[in-house]
């Protein structure tokens, strides 16, 4: 872990929910790597921190899947859940599809010019700052859930998304802004049609993009997923009666 950046936390406030931001934001980002130990007497020296305080964030970081822990209790990083991906991409699905719904029935002149705008910067960061167009990505998609109403139920989707993250974040090549561009620039079109089924059919094909690129990542980078192992000597087989 020397490898990262000296946090400054805020001594006035609980520690563990600081450690807990900070740490689950290097491993979404994938500045750490999947079975990377975080040896927690070290880690708390290097990050000035109390231990139980470290302890506390790195179970929370354990419950969301971001962190295993060994039979001995020794956490290291957690590797990518594909099930937990393909799993969190369906129910996003499902929640946005119903939230680009809700803002095309009542298409808002003020709201589809922000989207614009917002359409307009992602292409003058395209190609040139990948980790910016996620972020901007994710604002799009906050600023549809805001205005459907749904900015709490937009912060719920945060945990859900961690996984989905992490896969956005391994590499920028698979996931061109480009595309995403582009399919952004169609929910908005059908969005300012009020043509509802088609911002759903719209923001469907968006967030199914995700996992078509998955084969390509895991072929590229299988370390860091946790994808199941066939059985060698096949399934068990199951006595004649």
């Amino acid at each position: 872990m020397d490898n990262l950046a000296r946090a400054t936390f805020d001594p006035t406030a609980p520690l563990a929910p600081q450690i807990y931001a900070y740490l689950r934001a290097l491993i979404t980002r994938n500045a750490v790597y999947p079975g990377q130990p975080l040896a927690e007497q070290r880690l708390a020296l290097r990050l000035a921190v109390p231990q139980p305080a470290l302890r506390e964030a790195i179970l929370r970081l354990a419950g969301e899947g971001l962190v295993d822990l060994c039979p001995d209790g020794s956490p290291k990083v957690g590797r990518i859940c594909m099930s937990g991906v393909v799993g969190a991409r369906f129910l996003r699905e499902a929640i946005e599809a119903d939230i680009v719904k809700a803002v095309a029935e009542r298409a808002d002149f003020a709201l589809i010019t922000e989207l614009r705008e917002q359409i307009v910067r992602q292409k003058l960061v395209c190609g040139r700052d990948p980790r910016s167009m996620v972020h901007l990505d994710e604002r799009f998609h906050r600023t549809l859930a805001e205005a459907a109403g749904m900015g709490p139920i937009w912060r719920d989707l945060e945990g859900l998304k961690l996984r989905m993250d992490r896969v956005r974040h391994l590499s920028p090549e698979p996931l061109s802004p480009q595309p995403l561009i582009e399919q952004h620039s169609a929910i908005v079109d059908r969005i300012a049609m009020r043509d509802v089924f088609g911002a759903e059919a719209a923001m469907r094909g968006h967030l199914r993009d995700l996992v078509a690129v998955l084969p390509a990542l895991v072929q590229r980078f299988p370390d860091y997923f946790d994808t199941p192992q066939e059985d060698p000597e096949g399934p068990p087989l199951v006595p004649l009666r």
